[in-house]
């Protein structure tokens, strides 16, 4: 009897270790291998009082046409961008968006987290990303901790774009 009640407790724990060393990851809802959150990210741009840089009401406004964003360790010479504007009437507000940038990996140059935005020969922004990355059985999981611009961390808005402020 003592054998019988040995043999069960040592082939009971065998089949924990086995069914759990042998477990397929369920990755349906894994974050792992979707686009890095880099690639995703929105802007609005202000001056230093909060007022949109891109608004025709704002003295010394930017003109979001002659943007030319680069991003170091990119194959493409020059990134495409977006921009959508909410609200109207002096109150409207521009959230803008790259298209074609990539997602930097963990280990890379450091430059390779930095983008710039050149909305003339003389005023060149500086963009950088924090960025953590964590592998994991489904893949590789991005997570986007802040972005520094010129110096300064940029803060999230109620809408989940990053606000730019010139200083």
């Amino acid at each position: 009897m003592k054998l019988n009640i040995t043999y069960i407790l040592v082939m009971l724990i065998a089949m924990g270790t086995f069914s759990a060393c042998s477990k397929d990851p369920n990755c349906d809802n894994s974050p792992a291998g979707a686009p890095g959150p880099v690639i995703q990210t929105k802007f609005r741009i202000t001056d230093s009082i909060g007022r949109d840089l891109l608004s025709i009401a704002t003295p010394g406004n930017y003109n979001f046409d002659s943007l030319v964003v680069k991003q170091p360790c990119n194959e493409l010479v020059e990134l495409g961008k977006k921009v959508n504007q909410t609200g109207a009437g002096g109150l409207e507000s521009y959230e803008f968006t790259f298209t074609g940038d990539r997602q930097p990996v963990t280990g890379e140059n450091e430059e390779c987290f930095d983008m710039y935005l050149m909305w003339d020969a003389q005023n060149v922004d500086t963009l950088n990303y924090v960025v953590t990355s964590e592998s994991t059985e489904c893949g590789v999981i991005y997570t986007l901790n802040s972005v520094i611009f010129n110096g300064e961390k940029a803060l999230l808005n109620e809408n989940g774009a990053y606000v730019l402020r010139k200083r």
